[in-house]
């Protein structure tokens, strides 16, 4: 259990306190509305940004942001494989997370040419590809249809860390504890 006892987070005209945060081993979703402070307890959580923060949390951990920053004129497939080299990849398999987010029709494009949601899948891939005690991801189901939300949770239950996820839509929360039978 990683337990946080206090958070805050002081900008100039307001705070962002948060008190008695825990979380267990497995999938955890933080749900609030736009501006309650989801992506400051990240961020604060990941060392992104300075807070301050009674609690102890593993040191490897890893990021996933709200919006992707991905090479727009490179393409697909040169992206996964430069993923593929820098990481530890002791995370999922790369074929097994192409298929799975059905990437394999798309990997020739170049990153600029792909959906929203086939870019998200391939951001959410470079997570997936680690292997680490914590995993934080802000709005990690943005853009991604409901196929592809029900495959990132499955993903997750087969993940033994900590993850820490936001969102400010009730379905999301939902198909975390509801399987599909």
């Amino acid at each position: 259990m990683i337990h946080i006892e206090k958070f805050r987070k002081t900008y100039k005209d307001h705070t962002v306190f948060f008190e008695d945060l825990s979380f267990k081993k497995g999938i955890n979703i933080l749900w609030g509305p736009n501006g309650s402070g989801k992506t400051t307890l990240l961020k604060g959580l990941a060392g992104l940004t300075h807070a301050h923060i009674q609690g102890v949390l593993p040191s490897d951990l890893i990021y996933v942001e709200e919006a992707a920053f991905l090479p727009a004129f490179m393409k697909a497939k040169d992206y996964l494989m430069c993923l593929k080299e820098m990481g530890d990849n002791q995370g999922f398999c790369l074929a097994y997370l192409i298929d799975v987010f059905a990437l394999n029709k798309h990997l020739h494009k170049r990153i600029f040419q792909l959906s929203k949601g086939m870019r998200q899948k391939l951001y959410l891939t470079t997570a997936l590809l680690e292997k680490r005690t914590l995993y934080l991801y802000d709005e990690p189901f943005d853009a991604l249809d409901d196929q592809a939300v029900l495959a990132l949770i499955a993903l997750w239950r087969k993940q033994e860390g900590y993850i820490v996820a936001t969102s400010h839509d009730l379905r999301h929360i939902e198909a975390a504890w509801v399987m599909r039978l």
